[in-house]
């Protein structure tokens, strides 16, 4: 009998590489590799060809690292050229909505269509008054799209599929956590210079909303504030707890916070003929696990908040699960695609 090939998940930041690898459903193994040794500066000095070299050379180590000749993977983009959003449209077909959705949601992307690659799931509505079709889309500049899958290629790696990382976090949420149905939950992944806020109801997106605050300006908090290098300022972070307020890190912490409150408004009143209520907000990626942050958040919004870890998925690999399980949690729903 042959082997079934191991499904992988490459999470391609802008700080570093997360990998996860899922055989026969179980989580087998998860690494992370820096793409700029010694920890991200806030600005790293290189040209453009300087930086493709050193993405396809850590492509290029992560494949081997897989251990299959020619990996096939899964892999996410982000950035200024996409945007998810959910809408609603009247009772259609599946025929009928190939032309809808487009015809629709070119009022809220903001390139021509010609240069976008277009993909959108159908959702339950959570609307009032008369039956519609819900619509959860993502768009991204097709030159984005290009750049990713170009590194891929020039790393000997096949793409079995790209996908915006709201989708492969909310895959991995449902899978690991048992959720009531009809309740909203939040999602807060904070990365390295981007933290994307989700809400969700019955595993499925409704709201999305990016913005450039996260754990790059904590750290660039700290190393102004002492005049340390960027690895010393890594280091202090790591062991800081938010809730002690110091004046370099207080206001880039006040100012995330009132992020994920104009979030969270901002979602209330796109839904106000739901009357929605949030009863759980799950925190993940590199920096969620900055020690008081979920308590902080709490007290903030008067929500529960927990910083994610494995529930339902089970690891089997060698060891321990690494620490920072929160990190990983784009690569495991990547993986979990692929």
């Amino acid at each position: 009998m042959f082997s079934v090939p191991p499904s992988v998940g490459l999470d391609l930041g802008e700080c570093s590489l997360k990998c996860a690898v899922i055989e026969s459903g179980k989580l087998k193994s998860l690494w992370e590799t820096e793409i700029f040794p010694g920890g991200g500066s806030y600005a790293p000095v290189l040209n453009k060809e300087e930086m493709e070299q050193r993405l396809i050379d850590v492509l290029k180590a992560s494949a081997k690292k897989i251990g299959v000749l020619t990996p096939t993977v899964s892999t996410a983009i982000q950035g200024a050229g996409t945007l998810c959003k959910y809408m609603e449209l009247p009772p259609l077909s599946k025929k009928e909505l190939e032309f809808a959705v487009p015809s629709e949601a070119r009022k809220f992307i903001p390139f021509p269509m010609d240069q976008v690659v277009l993909s959108y799931i159908t959702v339950p509505q959570v609307s009032t008054g008369g039956k519609k079709t819900g619509i959860f889309f993502a768009a991204a500049h097709i030159s984005n799209v290009d750049y990713i899958k170009d590194l891929m290629n020039k790393a000997g790696i096949e793409i079995t599929g790209l996908e915006v990382p709201i989708l492969p976090l909310m895959r991995e949420f449902s899978k690991n956590h048992d959720v009531p149905g009809n309740q909203f939950f939040m999602l807060i992944n904070v990365g390295f210079r981007i933290t994307h806020v989700v809400i969700s109801h019955g595993g499925y997106p409704y709201f999305v909303r990016e913005f450039p605050l996260a754990g790059r300006d904590f750290t660039y908090a700290f190393q102004m504030g002492s005049q340390s290098s960027w690895a010393a300022a890594e280091d202090y972070k790591k062991e800081y707890d938010v809730n002690r307020g110091e004046i370099q890190l207080n206001p880039f912490i006040s100012n995330w916070e009132n992020e994920i409150k104009s979030s969270l408004e901002f979602f209330m009143k796109q839904f106000k003929n739901i009357s929605p209520e949030i009863k759980h907000v799950y925190l993940s990626g590199g920096s969620a696990g900055l020690k008081g942050l979920d308590t902080r958040l709490s007290g903030y919004l008067n929500i529960p908040v927990t910083v994610d870890g494995l529930d339902k998925l089970r690891w089997k690999g060698k060891g321990d699960p690494p620490e920072n399980i929160y990190a990983y949690n784009t690569a495991i729903g990547l993986a979990l695609e692929s």
